[in-house]
């Protein structure tokens, strides 16, 4: 199911040049973002539960699963106003002479932002502080 709607949805971007973002929810974005969420899911079921390897690196995915209300709430309120100096720094500020590499540092800059909300939620994990709806 998840390979096929992955697939559908690729395809349908190709051939009716939709664009393929989340800003436009295409059909295309739908079902191929739908196909690879269970894909992702469908693995991680056999890994852990099917093949019971449950090892500490399991910890990195449960640090954000017990905090997903907030890590979602934080970045949609507070975290565009902290989230924009990055957009600022790398647009005119410090790294404006690396233009060229734009797009790497765009890339760092989304991992960055994950290893900060992965952080925050890993904080809250320690001190066992859940929000709950």
């Amino acid at each position: 199911m998840g390979y096929f709607g992955k697939r559908i949805g690729f395809y349908d971007e190709l051939f009716r040049n939709h664009p393929h973002y989340k800003k436009n929810r295409t059909t295309s974005f739908t079902l191929a973002s739908g196909g690879i969420s269970i894909l992702a899911l469908a693995f991680f079921y056999w890994i852990i539960d099917v093949k019971g390897y449950k090892k500490n690196w399991l910890q990195f995915f449960a640090v954000v699963g017990t905090n997903s209300i907030f890590i979602y709430l934080f970045a949609e309120t507070f975290g565009h106003l902290i989230f924009r100096e990055f957009d600022i720094l790398w647009n005119t500020g410090l790294f404006h002479p690396l233009e060229e590499y734009k797009d790497w540092l765009l890339v760092l800059e989304s991992l960055l932002i994950l290893l900060f909300l992965w952080y925050i939620t890993y904080y809250l994990d320690k001190r066992k502080i859940y929000f709950k709806v």
